[in-house]
């Protein structure tokens, strides 16, 4: 079933658009296994680069922020249904998304790539090996979309990017597709030497805030506070700080 007719059954399902959200509360949908961009910590807390630019926004409208940890799949629809005022988690900007909700931004630029074993070095050298592998995914994401593009591949899908990194660890799969980000600067460090990544990324995107489009007044807040965090130099320190 496309994207599409998805959403327009959630929808049709819904008993309420009313948002949870009080007046000077930012509330913020969150996929929270998308190290260094939303993760929760050895603390059990909620962080990383998109906690913080979120609290940033927030701050620049004078409003408190409250993050709310769903699967993936589950963030597109809860901004539809006002249960989140806006969702973030490396979010790409695609046009059929676009149909259905508004984005502000973009704050990053990013891609997809693999992350495969190092026993298939050999073997899997570039976009063309991926046909015929067993690739792990998270379900309603782009890295699901780009390899259901592989032919006869098995595609296995996972709600988060934990379960499909836990996934290849077992050898369930021979590899993942992601963000290229999330493999260099989380999954690549927790297991140094056992996987390997292309030189070059699988696709280009670029990382939007997703708003819901019958809220106009939430999106104009969430772009007034993000070109002022990018104009006052506070963007590029939380970069530095997660990105280096």
């Amino acid at each position: 079933m496309c994207m599409l007719k998805k959403i327009s059954l959630i929808l049709a399902c819904a008993l309420s658009t009313a948002s949870f959200a009080d007046e000077g509360k930012l509330v913020v949908g969150v996929e929270a296994s998308r190290a260094p961009f939303v993760y929760i910590n050895q603390q059990g807390k909620l962080e990383g680069f998109e906690i913080d630019l979120l609290t940033a926004i927030a701050k620049e409208n004078g409003m408190k922020v409250e993050f709310s940890d769903m699967p993936f799949d589950a963030l597109l629809p809860s901004v539809l249904t006002e249960q989140a005022d806006v969702a973030i988690s490396c979010i790409a900007i695609t046009e059929e998304r676009q149909q259905i909700v508004d984005f502000v931004g973009p704050y990053y630029e990013a891609g997809l790539n693999a992350m495969i074993r190092n026993e298939h070095k050999d073997t899997i050298k570039d976009s063309y090996d991926l046909n015929g592998k067993k690739i792990c995914v998270v379900t309603g994401t782009t890295c699901e979309e780009y390899a259901v593009t592989r032919e006869g591949s098995e595609i296995i899908k996972y709600t988060s990017e934990e379960e499909s990194f836990y996934a290849l660890e077992k050898k369930q799969c021979d590899l993942l597709i992601t963000d290229a980000p999330l493999i260099e600067y989380s999954f690549m460090k927790q297991s140094p030497g056992k996987y390997y990544k292309f030189d070059n990324n699988l696709t280009s995107e670029e990382f939007g805030i997703m708003t819901s489009k019958l809220r106009p007044e939430v999106r104009e807040k969430i772009e007034t506070g993000l070109k002022r965090i990018e104009q006052n130099g506070d963007y590029e320190k939380l970069y530095k700080k997660w990105f280096g």
